[in-house]
């Protein structure tokens, strides 16, 4: 049992569920949603676990946004507006919301359900949870030593950037060894991006709310894939691109604009993405596609036919960074036709196992069930990805939305993706 709770401040989540939020209650205020938690990684949970997982989720259940923390996004977030900050003050999340048990191999199984407006704030905050009681009852406490190696290795990192010039955003709430990690890595990043003869600071924030009030940074953050699969459940995948741009401008007025390319591949995104959503939207955010520098020629030749100029549209690539190998490969790529920035998570707030042996769990919980009102059916959601065996969701769902968007990777037929599916003769 931990002696400290995990989730004191609601702020403890990423800006993206905030802007998702105002979202909702503007244009779904009646909806509902479930949510599914998905390891991609086989680990097992004590019953233990699971007793402190659920005590930190009704601890989570008494927290609420902290002054601090909505001063922040008062004074560095203005597009959320004076009503919607006036709507966090008092809200709250409710743990009856959230069913989590162990099955027959001691796997965590579980998931969310509730009014959207609602159920969309756990999901942050479920898998911080969840990531921090299995490192805290597994592994060791951190030495003293050990917390100095990991501020020196995210000093360094942080140092990195900086040589390269390049801007990046600290995003590892949701796979983060701890609260406490994610702090010494911030330090550290904030340290090392810092040019001391200029007063640059490649670090452009975290999508953490409650540590961008702490640290003084800005909090970051756009939308994320949920808003695009919600929509497609009830509108239609045919329309759910156009609707979500076209909803998102309405609501942040052509503030907030980078778009997310590839909840239903990037190839089907890029032909509703017209000139102008094109000259609207100042950027777009890469997260699943194998090839970053092909994905970088997909959305560039594409904006760049519709007659829109690149050099002030910023590429966000936030999939799989934990390398500068990696970001070499990317950064110069094009870079004279595009502004670049990384988002990172697993490789800030979790890039322990050379230190203490801890592997970082890849754990998710996705939207995949949503109804307009509470009287309607539930209509099932999926995200397809960039990549095929990445696709999430119902597959009958999976299968029908691949042949509706003539998706470019083969369809697979029914029978492998349904078991005990027969085609009707």
């Amino acid at each position: 049992m931990l002696n400290y709770r995990i989730i004191t401040d609601l702020a403890d989540t990423d800006l993206y569920k905030l802007t998702m939020l105002k979202w909702v209650i503007e244009h779904y205020p009646e909806a509902h949603a479930r949510y599914e938690l998905k390891f991609r990684k086989d680990v097992e949970y004590t019953a233990e676990d699971l007793k402190e997982i659920n005590r930190q989720l009704r601890f989570a259940g008494r927290a609420n946004f902290s002054h601090k923390a909505l001063a922040c996004l008062s004074k560095k977030s203005p597009f959320l507006g004076t009503d919607f900050l006036t709507y966090l003050k008092a809200a709250r999340i409710n743990p009856s919301e959230v069913h989590l048990w162990l099955d027959e191999h001691n796997h965590l199984q579980g998931f969310v359900e509730g009014r959207w407006a609602h159920a969309i704030l756990w999901e942050t905050i479920c898998l911080a949870i969840i990531d921090e009681v299995h490192f805290a009852h597994h592994f060791p406490a951190l030495t003293e030593e050990q917390k100095q190696q990991i501020y020196n290795e995210a000093y360094i990192k942080g140092e990195g950037f900086r040589t390269r010039k390049c801007y990046f955003i600290e995003m590892g709430s949701r796979r983060r060894y701890s609260k406490e990690v994610q702090r010494i890595v911030l330090r550290g990043l904030i340290d090392g991006a810092t040019d001391t003869k200029t007063g640059i600071c490649y670090l452009l924030g975290t999508s953490n709310v409650m540590l961008a009030a702490e640290f003084g940074l800005t909090p970051q953050g756009t939308m994320a894939h949920e808003i695009f699969s919600a929509v497609a459940a009830m509108e239609g995948v045919e329309n759910a691109n156009f609707i979500v741009l076209d909803k998102w401008a309405q609501t942040y007025g052509g503030l907030l604009g980078v778009a997310l390319t590839d909840t239903f591949t990037t190839e089907y995104f890029l032909r509703t993405y017209d000139a102008f959503h094109a000259n609207l939207y100042y950027g777009l955010r890469h997260d699943s596609h194998k090839e970053p520098n092909v994905w970088t020629d997909m959305v560039l030749d594409h904006i760049q036919a519709l007659g829109v100029n690149t050099r002030t549209k910023r590429l966000v690539f936030s999939d799989g960074i934990n390398s500068f190998a990696r970001i070499d490969e990317i950064l110069p790529y094009r870079l004279d036709e595009c502004l670049k920035t990384f988002g990172i998570g697993t490789w800030f707030s979790n890039d322990l196992q050379h230190i203490n042996g801890a592997e970082a769990l890849n754990v998710v919980m996705k939207l995949v069930a949503v109804k307009k009102n509470a009287s309607m059916e539930w209509a099932h959601a999926c995200k397809l990805s960039d990549v095929a065996g990445k696709a999430i969701g119902d597959p009958l769902t999976i299968a029908e939305y691949q042949r509706k968007i003539h998706n470019y990777y083969p369809v697979p037929p029914l029978e492998d993706l349904v078991p005990n599916y027969r085609t009707p003769s």
